[in-house]
């Protein structure tokens, strides 16, 4: 724990007051959005004061429920009768799950003529739905997309949302189906008359894909032999880099032809560090050395982080920034 000195002390004061009289005063009114860098600019601290100064208030403030925070969104005032986090029952659900449960009950009501949707109407955009959840637009959009494979909502090229005009051809149990999403732990798991831990099968000649791709097309419901066997699509000629030589090597039976995008090579990445233990329960993940040393945009570093962090493998802390999940278990080999 860092200690303050009177001038931070004093510093930390001055920012705990204003923020307060903010909200006090209605100049933040509840559901105001307000950053970290936004404050770190506004109050002039550097780097090296952020965790003495700017960290305990907004600490403070959290625990006082003045305000909630959301990785990847920001701060919010409270807002009463409002909140971020899931109501008992599914505080343990990713966030994308929790979401998915709880738009697929509008669209319940919307079946019986009750609640804001009806059919054909357009659905709340994916930005206004992160602000109510208090997450990335790339979760909503993850909530969201078994409802569109399944056809209760619609697309179009503008890429608008519409619930579906049919709607009422869907049951019930339909509309209400629960989130099919599965975690595989260290479990065994059959598939062509053979039985390995996910982890295990990542690293089987019968696997096309990395074990990141795998994880997200079992957790999304994929059969196992499916997920294993289906190759990633490859990337379009115009995207892909030239060669530095007229003939490249064939690739090895274990390597798939396609080449991985920016998020896929992020994803894989942290989760080999934190199987290797380069990244130990409570090590911070730095995504900026994770961009430099991958030549990947730092986004996608975080966006990775932030789907991580849904699936509980990373933590987040405002302050600090993500953070290896004690509650993750390498598998035995993993490398």
């Amino acid at each position: 724990m860092s200690h303050q000195s009177s001038s931070q002390q004093a510093a930390s004061d001055r920012i705990d007051h204003a923020l307060r009289t903010r909200i006090a005063d209605g100049t933040w009114p509840p559901g105001h959005l307000f950053t970290w860098p936004q404050l770190i600019a506004e109050f002039q601290l550097s780097p090296r004061n952020v965790p003495v100064i700017l960290s305990p208030v907004l600490r403070r403030m959290r625990r006082e429920r003045l305000i909630e925070a959301r990785p990847q969104i920001g701060s919010r005032v409270a807002i009463e009768g409002e909140t971020w986090s899931p109501p008992p029952g599914y505080e343990d659900l990713p966030h994308d799950q929790y979401i998915e449960i709880t738009l697929r009950k509008r669209l319940r009501d919307a079946l019986t003529g009750q609640g804001t949707y009806r059919p054909g109407q357009q659905f709340t955009p994916l930005k206004e739905l992160a602000e109510e959840f208090g997450v990335s637009t790339t979760t909503v959009r993850k909530a969201t997309a078994v409802m569109i494979e399944q056809g209760l909502l619609v697309t179009t090229r503008g890429n608008r949302t519409f619930v579906a005009q049919d709607l009422a051809k869907f049951t019930l149990a339909e509309v209400l189906r629960p989130p099919v999403r599965r975690r595989p732990g260290t479990s065994k798991l059959d598939a062509f008359g053979e039985s390995h831990s996910l982890a295990e099968w990542a690293r089987h000649p019968r696997c096309a894909v990395a074990y990141t791709t795998l994880y997200s097309r079992y957790e999304n419901g994929w059969s196992l032999e499916e997920a294993l066997t289906k190759p990633l699509s490859p990337a379009p000629s115009h995207q892909r880099k030239p060669s530095k030589a007229n003939v490249q090597p064939p690739p090895s039976e274990y390597e798939t032809a396609a080449t991985p995008d920016a998020y896929t090579i992020a994803r894989e990445t942290i989760l080999a560090r934190i199987s290797d233990g380069t990244y130990t329960p409570g090590v911070v993940i730095p995504a900026e050395d994770i961009a430099e040393r991958r030549a990947i945009p730092e986004a996608k570093v975080l966006e990775a982080l932030d789907d991580l962090h849904d699936i509980r493998m990373v933590n987040h802390h405002p302050g600090i920034g993500y953070i290896a999940a004690a509650s993750y278990v390498p598998e035995a080999g993993d490398a």
